[in-house]
Protein backbone atom coordinates (compact mmCIF):
# COMPACT_ATOMS: atom_id res chain seq x y z
CA UNK A 1 0.00 0.00 0.00
CA UNK A 2 3.21 2.45 0.76
CA UNK A 3 4.70 1.84 -2.36
CA UNK A 4 1.22 2.03 -4.25
CA UNK A 5 0.93 5.72 -2.53
CA UNK A 6 4.28 6.65 -3.44
CA UNK A 7 3.81 5.72 -6.84
CA UNK A 8 0.24 7.66 -7.26
CA UNK A 9 2.14 10.63 -5.32
CA UNK A 10 4.74 10.46 -8.07
CA UNK A 11 2.51 11.13 -11.12
CA UNK A 12 3.37 14.57 -12.12
CA UNK A 13 0.91 17.85 -11.46
CA UNK A 14 -0.62 18.78 -14.20
CA UNK A 15 0.31 22.32 -14.94
CA UNK A 16 3.73 22.89 -13.02
CA UNK A 17 6.93 20.31 -13.85
CA UNK A 18 4.97 17.90 -16.29
CA UNK A 19 5.22 18.15 -20.07
CA UNK A 20 2.47 16.83 -21.49
CA UNK A 21 2.33 16.93 -25.48
CA UNK A 22 0.41 19.66 -26.53
CA UNK A 23 -2.44 20.46 -29.23
CA UNK A 24 -1.97 24.03 -30.14
CA UNK A 25 -5.61 24.49 -31.54
CA UNK A 26 -6.91 22.88 -28.38
CA UNK A 27 -4.76 24.80 -26.12
CA UNK A 28 -5.17 27.95 -28.00
CA UNK A 29 -8.78 27.57 -27.91
CA UNK A 30 -8.81 27.07 -23.81
CA UNK A 31 -6.53 30.00 -23.49
CA UNK A 32 -9.27 32.35 -25.25
CA UNK A 33 -12.48 31.20 -23.49
CA UNK A 34 -11.83 30.13 -20.08
CA UNK A 35 -11.49 33.93 -18.94
CA UNK A 36 -15.06 34.50 -19.88
CA UNK A 37 -16.57 33.35 -17.48
CA UNK A 38 -14.76 35.32 -14.66
CA UNK A 39 -14.87 38.76 -16.84
CA UNK A 40 -18.97 38.18 -16.75
CA UNK A 41 -19.41 37.39 -13.48
CA UNK A 42 -17.12 40.68 -12.43
CA UNK A 43 -18.90 42.49 -14.61
CA UNK A 44 -22.30 41.52 -13.51
CA UNK A 45 -21.08 41.84 -9.97
CA UNK A 46 -21.25 45.79 -10.84
CA UNK A 47 -25.50 45.60 -10.61
CA UNK A 48 -25.33 43.88 -7.31
CA UNK A 49 -25.71 45.33 -4.05
CA UNK A 50 -22.46 45.45 -2.04
CA UNK A 51 -22.92 46.74 1.55
CA UNK A 52 -25.38 48.85 3.61
CA UNK A 53 -24.01 52.42 4.34
CA UNK A 54 -21.71 52.80 7.75
CA UNK A 55 -19.96 55.54 9.55
CA UNK A 56 -16.91 53.98 7.32
CA UNK A 57 -18.93 52.91 4.27
CA UNK A 58 -20.02 55.22 1.26
CA UNK A 59 -21.97 53.43 -1.40
CA UNK A 60 -21.76 54.79 -4.82
CA UNK A 61 -24.01 54.97 -7.28
CA UNK A 62 -23.98 55.51 -11.16
CA UNK A 63 -27.49 55.67 -13.34
CA UNK A 64 -29.04 53.68 -10.37
CA UNK A 65 -27.49 50.56 -11.62
CA UNK A 66 -24.11 50.64 -10.62
CA UNK A 67 -23.67 50.17 -7.32
CA UNK A 68 -19.92 50.42 -5.98
CA UNK A 69 -18.79 51.76 -2.52
CA UNK A 70 -15.44 53.09 -0.71
CA UNK A 71 -14.85 52.35 2.72
CA UNK A 72 -12.50 54.40 5.18
CA UNK A 73 -9.38 52.42 4.28
CA UNK A 74 -9.72 53.26 0.54
CA UNK A 75 -10.53 56.93 0.84
CA UNK A 76 -7.11 57.06 3.22
CA UNK A 77 -5.34 55.53 0.48
CA UNK A 78 -6.86 58.35 -1.93
CA UNK A 79 -5.90 60.43 0.66
CA UNK A 80 -2.21 59.31 0.90
CA UNK A 81 -2.03 59.29 -3.15
CA UNK A 82 -2.73 63.12 -2.98
CA UNK A 83 0.38 63.48 -0.39
CA UNK A 84 2.26 60.23 -0.97
CA UNK A 85 5.79 61.74 0.70
CA UNK A 86 3.24 61.12 4.17
CA UNK A 87 2.51 57.77 3.58
CA UNK A 88 6.81 57.35 4.46
CA UNK A 89 6.88 59.55 6.72
CA UNK A 90 3.74 59.35 8.77
CA UNK A 91 2.11 56.11 10.33
CA UNK A 92 -0.99 55.33 8.87
CA UNK A 93 -3.20 51.95 8.59
CA UNK A 94 -0.97 51.20 4.92
CA UNK A 95 2.40 51.35 5.93
CA UNK A 96 3.10 47.43 5.95
CA UNK A 97 1.69 47.22 2.26
CA UNK A 98 4.22 49.34 0.35
CA UNK A 99 4.35 47.75 -3.00
CA UNK A 100 0.05 47.97 -3.24
CA UNK A 101 0.79 52.05 -2.46
CA UNK A 102 3.34 52.29 -4.96
CA UNK A 103 1.49 51.22 -7.38
CA UNK A 104 -1.51 52.97 -7.29
CA UNK A 105 0.94 56.15 -7.48
CA UNK A 106 2.67 54.39 -10.75
CA UNK A 107 -0.59 53.12 -12.23
CA UNK A 108 -2.96 56.11 -11.45
CA UNK A 109 -1.53 58.58 -13.98
CA UNK A 110 -1.62 55.63 -16.36
CA UNK A 111 -4.99 55.67 -16.37
CA UNK A 112 -6.23 58.94 -16.76
CA UNK A 113 -6.47 59.22 -20.28
CA UNK A 114 -8.82 56.38 -19.71
CA UNK A 115 -10.83 57.95 -16.81
CA UNK A 116 -10.98 61.32 -18.06
CA UNK A 117 -13.44 60.53 -20.78
CA UNK A 118 -15.31 57.44 -19.38
CA UNK A 119 -16.46 60.05 -16.61
CA UNK A 120 -17.60 62.22 -18.51
CA UNK A 121 -19.78 59.67 -20.44
CA UNK A 122 -20.84 59.08 -17.26
CA UNK A 123 -21.30 62.04 -15.29
CA UNK A 124 -24.77 63.06 -16.80
CA UNK A 125 -25.55 59.83 -15.35
CA UNK A 126 -24.65 60.62 -11.45
CA UNK A 127 -26.34 63.03 -8.35
CA UNK A 128 -23.70 65.61 -6.89
CA UNK A 129 -23.11 64.39 -3.89
CA UNK A 130 -19.87 64.55 -1.13
CA UNK A 131 -19.21 61.01 -1.88
CA UNK A 132 -19.27 61.38 -5.88
CA UNK A 133 -17.36 63.85 -5.75
CA UNK A 134 -14.77 62.53 -3.76
CA UNK A 135 -14.74 59.20 -6.57
CA UNK A 136 -14.89 61.54 -9.23
CA UNK A 137 -11.44 63.03 -7.72
CA UNK A 138 -9.69 59.96 -7.35
CA UNK A 139 -11.27 57.91 -10.22
CA UNK A 140 -8.09 56.90 -12.59
CA UNK A 141 -6.65 55.77 -9.17
CA UNK A 142 -9.93 53.88 -8.13
CA UNK A 143 -9.70 52.88 -12.09
CA UNK A 144 -6.29 51.64 -12.03
CA UNK A 145 -7.12 49.41 -8.58
CA UNK A 146 -10.27 48.16 -10.10
CA UNK A 147 -8.08 46.70 -13.01
CA UNK A 148 -5.84 45.13 -10.62
CA UNK A 149 -8.15 43.44 -8.89
CA UNK A 150 -9.68 41.88 -11.87
CA UNK A 151 -6.36 40.86 -12.88
CA UNK A 152 -5.86 38.70 -9.36
CA UNK A 153 -9.11 37.16 -9.87
CA UNK A 154 -8.22 36.36 -13.21
CA UNK A 155 -4.69 35.53 -12.15
CA UNK A 156 -6.16 33.15 -8.94
CA UNK A 157 -8.80 31.08 -12.02
CA UNK A 158 -5.25 30.92 -14.50
CA UNK A 159 -3.76 29.47 -11.37
CA UNK A 160 -6.25 26.76 -10.70
CA UNK A 161 -6.66 25.68 -14.17
CA UNK A 162 -2.87 25.46 -14.50
CA UNK A 163 -2.92 22.99 -10.96
CA UNK A 164 -5.16 20.78 -12.51
CA UNK A 165 -4.01 20.89 -16.29
CA UNK A 166 -6.56 22.21 -17.61
CA UNK A 167 -4.65 24.92 -19.94
CA UNK A 168 -2.96 21.72 -21.58
CA UNK A 169 -4.12 18.35 -23.31
CA UNK A 170 -2.60 15.25 -23.14
CA UNK A 171 -2.91 12.55 -19.92
CA UNK A 172 -4.36 12.61 -17.63
CA UNK A 173 -7.16 14.34 -19.54
CA UNK A 174 -8.63 12.44 -22.48
CA UNK A 175 -11.68 14.64 -23.79
CA UNK A 176 -10.58 18.07 -25.03
CA UNK A 177 -13.87 19.23 -25.11
CA UNK A 178 -14.99 18.58 -21.50
CA UNK A 179 -11.60 19.76 -20.40
CA UNK A 180 -12.81 22.61 -22.18
CA UNK A 181 -16.29 23.16 -20.32
CA UNK A 182 -14.48 22.50 -16.82
CA UNK A 183 -12.34 24.60 -17.09
CA UNK A 184 -15.10 27.65 -17.88
CA UNK A 185 -17.06 26.09 -15.40
CA UNK A 186 -14.53 26.28 -12.82
CA UNK A 187 -13.32 29.71 -13.85
CA UNK A 188 -17.00 31.03 -13.43
CA UNK A 189 -17.37 29.28 -9.70
CA UNK A 190 -14.02 30.70 -8.74
CA UNK A 191 -14.95 34.38 -10.20
CA UNK A 192 -18.56 34.42 -8.63
CA UNK A 193 -17.89 33.90 -5.47
CA UNK A 194 -18.57 36.59 -2.26
CA UNK A 195 -15.25 37.57 -2.26
CA UNK A 196 -15.42 38.89 -5.91
CA UNK A 197 -18.83 39.93 -5.30
CA UNK A 198 -17.91 42.34 -2.42
CA UNK A 199 -14.46 43.43 -2.97
CA UNK A 200 -13.78 43.25 -6.93
CA UNK A 201 -15.00 46.99 -7.36
CA UNK A 202 -12.88 48.19 -4.34
CA UNK A 203 -10.19 49.74 -3.86
CA UNK A 204 -8.57 47.94 -1.31
CA UNK A 205 -6.55 44.48 -1.05
CA UNK A 206 -9.30 42.57 0.15
CA UNK A 207 -9.52 40.56 -2.90
CA UNK A 208 -5.97 39.04 -2.55
CA UNK A 209 -8.21 36.83 0.18
CA UNK A 210 -9.10 35.23 -3.08
CA UNK A 211 -5.19 34.50 -4.57
CA UNK A 212 -3.96 33.55 -1.50
CA UNK A 213 -5.90 30.11 -0.51
CA UNK A 214 -5.03 29.07 -4.78
CA UNK A 215 -1.88 30.34 -4.17
CA UNK A 216 -1.42 28.39 -1.15
CA UNK A 217 -1.85 25.49 -2.75
CA UNK A 218 0.49 26.50 -6.07
CA UNK A 219 3.40 26.61 -3.73
CA UNK A 220 2.45 23.25 -1.94
CA UNK A 221 2.92 21.65 -5.67
CA UNK A 222 5.91 23.78 -6.25
CA UNK A 223 7.78 21.99 -3.10
CA UNK A 224 5.92 18.29 -3.75
CA UNK A 225 7.73 19.00 -7.31
CA UNK A 226 11.18 20.42 -6.31
CA UNK A 227 13.46 17.79 -7.19
CA UNK A 228 12.29 17.89 -11.07
CA UNK A 229 11.96 21.37 -11.20
CA UNK A 230 14.63 23.91 -12.02
CA UNK A 231 15.91 25.82 -8.97
CA UNK A 232 16.01 29.56 -11.00
CA UNK A 233 11.93 28.86 -11.57
CA UNK A 234 10.82 28.01 -7.25
CA UNK A 235 13.55 30.99 -6.54
CA UNK A 236 11.59 33.53 -8.85
CA UNK A 237 8.27 32.38 -7.49
CA UNK A 238 9.65 32.58 -4.34
CA UNK A 239 11.08 36.27 -5.34
CA UNK A 240 7.53 36.99 -6.24
CA UNK A 241 6.17 35.88 -3.09
CA UNK A 242 8.03 37.96 -0.92
CA UNK A 243 6.94 41.36 -3.00
CA UNK A 244 3.16 39.83 -2.75
CA UNK A 245 4.03 40.02 1.17
CA UNK A 246 4.79 43.42 0.95
CA UNK A 247 1.51 43.97 -0.83
CA UNK A 248 -0.58 41.54 1.47
CA UNK A 249 1.10 40.08 4.63
CA UNK A 250 -1.39 36.91 4.45
CA UNK A 251 0.83 35.89 1.44
CA UNK A 252 3.63 34.83 4.26
CA UNK A 253 1.94 31.45 4.24
CA UNK A 254 3.07 30.52 0.84
CA UNK A 255 6.60 30.04 2.86
CA UNK A 256 5.26 26.99 4.99
CA UNK A 257 3.67 26.04 2.09
CA UNK A 258 6.59 25.21 0.26
CA UNK A 259 8.16 23.13 2.94
CA UNK A 260 5.20 21.20 3.51
CA UNK A 261 4.99 20.54 -0.25
CA UNK A 262 8.74 19.56 0.31
CA UNK A 263 7.93 17.65 3.22
CA UNK A 264 4.99 15.38 1.45
CA UNK A 265 7.25 14.42 -1.22
CA UNK A 266 9.46 13.02 1.21
CA UNK A 267 6.58 10.82 2.76
CA UNK A 268 5.01 9.74 -0.25
CA UNK A 269 8.42 8.92 -2.40
CA UNK A 270 11.03 8.44 -0.12
CA UNK A 271 13.21 6.11 -1.73
CA UNK A 272 13.18 8.61 -5.16
CA UNK A 273 14.17 11.65 -2.71
CA UNK A 274 16.72 10.18 -1.07
CA UNK A 275 17.94 7.84 -3.81
CA UNK A 276 17.07 10.60 -6.56
CA UNK A 277 17.32 9.69 -10.39
CA UNK A 278 19.79 11.44 -12.43
CA UNK A 279 17.22 14.03 -14.06
CA UNK A 280 16.11 14.95 -10.20
CA UNK A 281 17.79 17.12 -7.95
CA UNK A 282 18.74 15.86 -4.49
CA UNK A 283 17.25 16.26 -1.39
CA UNK A 284 20.18 18.23 -0.15
CA UNK A 285 20.04 20.52 -3.33
CA UNK A 286 16.23 20.93 -2.77
CA UNK A 287 16.55 21.89 1.01
CA UNK A 288 19.36 24.38 -0.14
CA UNK A 289 17.34 25.99 -3.02
CA UNK A 290 14.10 26.33 -0.39
CA UNK A 291 16.55 28.07 2.20
CA UNK A 292 17.25 30.44 -0.70
CA UNK A 293 13.81 30.45 -1.39
CA UNK A 294 12.66 31.55 2.42
CA UNK A 295 15.62 33.67 1.90
CA UNK A 296 13.79 35.28 -1.07
CA UNK A 297 10.48 35.80 0.73
CA UNK A 298 11.69 37.14 3.93
CA UNK A 299 14.33 39.82 2.78
CA UNK A 300 11.59 42.17 1.27
CA UNK A 301 10.08 42.55 4.20
CA UNK A 302 12.71 42.92 6.88
CA UNK A 303 14.35 45.09 4.05
CA UNK A 304 11.40 47.79 4.52
CA UNK A 305 10.80 46.89 7.92
CA UNK A 306 14.27 48.69 8.56
CA UNK A 307 14.04 51.65 5.69
CA UNK A 308 10.37 52.62 7.51
CA UNK A 309 12.56 52.18 10.80
CA UNK A 310 15.64 53.47 10.54
CA UNK A 311 15.41 55.93 7.48
CA UNK A 312 11.61 57.32 7.59
CA UNK A 313 11.94 56.65 11.31
CA UNK A 314 8.25 55.87 11.74
CA UNK A 315 6.71 52.90 13.02
CA UNK A 316 5.05 49.72 10.64
CA UNK A 317 1.64 49.04 10.82
CA UNK A 318 1.16 45.32 12.28
CA UNK A 319 -1.97 43.40 12.69
CA UNK A 320 -0.37 42.55 16.33
CA UNK A 321 -1.43 45.85 17.57
CA UNK A 322 -4.89 44.72 17.69
CA UNK A 323 -4.22 41.49 19.90
CA UNK A 324 -4.02 39.67 16.45
CA UNK A 325 -1.81 36.17 16.60
CA UNK A 326 -0.26 37.63 20.00
CA UNK A 327 -3.60 36.43 21.94
CA UNK A 328 -2.27 33.54 22.45
CA UNK A 329 0.99 34.28 24.14
CA UNK A 330 -0.84 37.13 26.42
CA UNK A 331 -3.20 33.48 27.55
CA UNK A 332 -0.12 32.19 28.38
CA UNK A 333 1.81 34.67 30.11
CA UNK A 334 -1.38 35.18 32.03
CA UNK A 335 -2.19 30.70 32.49
CA UNK A 336 -5.36 30.74 30.94
CA UNK A 337 -3.98 29.50 27.50
CA UNK A 338 -6.36 26.50 27.76
CA UNK A 339 -9.65 29.11 28.81
CA UNK A 340 -8.30 31.55 26.00
CA UNK A 341 -7.99 28.67 23.34
CA UNK A 342 -11.04 27.16 24.15
CA UNK A 343 -12.79 30.19 24.10
CA UNK A 344 -11.27 31.42 20.52
CA UNK A 345 -12.49 27.99 19.05
CA UNK A 346 -16.30 28.56 19.97
CA UNK A 347 -15.81 32.30 18.50
CA UNK A 348 -14.36 30.95 15.45
CA UNK A 349 -16.92 27.94 14.37
CA UNK A 350 -19.38 31.06 15.07
CA UNK A 351 -18.38 33.09 12.41
CA UNK A 352 -17.81 30.04 10.00
CA UNK A 353 -21.72 29.52 10.87
CA UNK A 354 -22.22 32.93 10.17
CA UNK A 355 -20.73 33.66 7.70
CA UNK A 356 -20.80 30.64 5.22
CA UNK A 357 -23.84 30.12 3.24
CA UNK A 358 -25.43 26.85 2.72
CA UNK A 359 -24.85 26.47 -0.58
CA UNK A 360 -20.88 27.35 -0.31
CA UNK A 361 -21.03 23.89 2.02
CA UNK A 362 -23.88 21.78 0.70
CA UNK A 363 -23.14 22.39 -3.28
CA UNK A 364 -19.66 21.47 -3.22
CA UNK A 365 -19.88 17.94 -0.49
CA UNK A 366 -22.81 16.96 -2.88
CA UNK A 367 -20.69 16.96 -6.07
CA UNK A 368 -17.88 15.74 -4.17
CA UNK A 369 -20.29 12.73 -3.01
CA UNK A 370 -21.57 12.34 -6.50
CA UNK A 371 -18.56 11.65 -8.10
CA UNK A 372 -17.31 9.23 -5.42
CA UNK A 373 -20.33 7.26 -6.05
CA UNK A 374 -20.58 7.22 -9.54
CA UNK A 375 -16.93 8.12 -10.71
CA UNK A 376 -14.19 5.26 -11.14
CA UNK A 377 -12.70 5.10 -8.08
CA UNK A 378 -9.89 2.69 -8.72
CA UNK A 379 -8.17 6.01 -9.79
CA UNK A 380 -8.81 7.05 -6.38
CA UNK A 381 -6.38 4.49 -5.12
CA UNK A 382 -2.93 6.68 -5.68
CA UNK A 383 -2.33 9.54 -3.39
CA UNK A 384 -3.08 12.58 -5.80
CA UNK A 385 -0.81 15.57 -4.94
CA UNK A 386 -3.54 18.37 -6.40
CA UNK A 387 -5.83 16.91 -3.81
CA UNK A 388 -3.48 17.16 -1.05
CA UNK A 389 -2.28 20.31 -1.57
CA UNK A 390 -5.81 21.75 -1.89
CA UNK A 391 -6.66 20.20 1.30
CA UNK A 392 -3.33 21.48 3.11
CA UNK A 393 -4.41 25.30 1.69
CA UNK A 394 -7.85 25.31 3.00
CA UNK A 395 -6.19 23.79 6.49
CA UNK A 396 -3.82 26.67 6.04
CA UNK A 397 -6.31 29.40 5.43
CA UNK A 398 -8.56 28.48 8.44
CA UNK A 399 -5.85 27.63 10.89
CA UNK A 400 -4.30 31.38 9.94
CA UNK A 401 -7.74 33.18 10.97
CA UNK A 402 -8.09 31.05 13.87
CA UNK A 403 -4.88 32.13 15.27
CA UNK A 404 -5.01 35.27 14.16
CA UNK A 405 -7.66 35.89 16.31
CA UNK A 406 -9.88 38.24 14.83
CA UNK A 407 -12.47 36.56 12.14
CA UNK A 408 -13.79 38.63 9.44
CA UNK A 409 -15.74 36.90 7.14
CA UNK A 410 -13.10 38.06 4.04
CA UNK A 411 -10.42 34.91 5.23
CA UNK A 412 -12.78 32.24 6.11
CA UNK A 413 -15.26 32.29 2.76
CA UNK A 414 -12.00 32.18 0.75
CA UNK A 415 -11.87 28.74 1.10
CA UNK A 416 -14.98 28.16 -0.91
CA UNK A 417 -13.32 28.52 -4.10
CA UNK A 418 -11.06 25.66 -2.69
CA UNK A 419 -14.02 23.71 -2.67
CA UNK A 420 -14.67 24.41 -6.31
CA UNK A 421 -11.28 23.39 -7.27
CA UNK A 422 -11.53 19.80 -5.41
CA UNK A 423 -14.90 19.35 -7.42
CA UNK A 424 -13.28 20.11 -10.98
CA UNK A 425 -10.02 17.93 -9.89
CA UNK A 426 -12.04 14.89 -8.37
CA UNK A 427 -14.58 14.79 -11.60
CA UNK A 428 -11.38 14.71 -13.92
CA UNK A 429 -9.82 11.93 -11.79
CA UNK A 430 -12.88 9.81 -11.59
CA UNK A 431 -13.51 10.92 -15.56
CA UNK A 432 -17.00 12.01 -14.40
CA UNK A 433 -16.42 15.87 -16.07
CA UNK A 434 -19.78 16.49 -16.58
CA UNK A 435 -21.09 15.58 -12.88
CA UNK A 436 -18.03 18.28 -12.11
CA UNK A 437 -19.69 20.77 -14.78
CA UNK A 438 -23.19 20.60 -13.04
CA UNK A 439 -22.04 20.85 -9.83
CA UNK A 440 -19.34 23.68 -10.67
CA UNK A 441 -22.29 24.97 -12.85
CA UNK A 442 -24.93 25.12 -9.78
CA UNK A 443 -22.30 27.03 -7.47
CA UNK A 444 -22.01 29.70 -9.90
CA UNK A 445 -25.79 29.87 -10.30
CA UNK A 446 -25.96 30.11 -6.32
CA UNK A 447 -23.29 32.43 -5.73
CA UNK A 448 -24.92 34.88 -8.50
CA UNK A 449 -28.56 35.07 -7.51
CA UNK A 450 -27.11 35.34 -3.68
CA UNK A 451 -25.29 38.09 -4.49
CA UNK A 452 -28.41 39.80 -6.85
CA UNK A 453 -30.74 39.06 -3.44
CA UNK A 454 -27.82 40.20 -0.63
CA UNK A 455 -24.93 42.33 0.43
CA UNK A 456 -22.14 40.75 0.29
CA UNK A 457 -20.30 39.24 3.41
CA UNK A 458 -17.02 40.55 2.12
CA UNK A 459 -17.69 43.97 1.76
CA UNK A 460 -15.82 45.74 4.36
Amino acid sequence: MAENAAMGAEQPTAGLASAHPQEPATRSSRRRWWMFPALFCIVFFLFTPKTPPTACIQPIRIADSVQLHLNCDSRLLAKLYRDAEKYFTEFNNWKGRPVYFVYGVVAAPVMEPIAVPLWTAIAGFTSSDRSLSHYRKYFSLHLAYYALNIGMVLFAVWMALNMLGLLRSGPPLSGAAHAGWLAAALSAAIASTDLVAGTVWLAHTTIFNLLAPIACSFFVLIGFQARRTKPTLILAWAACAGLMVLVYPLFIILLPALFTGIALDLLFNRSRVLAPQQSDNSLTAVLANAVLAAILMILPVVAWTLVVKHVFATPVYMTAQYGQFVWLFDAYREGTLVTAIAGNWSAFVASLRLHFSWFEIALPFAGILALLVIGDRSKLSHIDPVLAALIVGILAILSFNFLQGYYAARLQVSVAALFSVIVARLADLVDRRAIGIATLGAITMAQLVDASLHYAVTAD
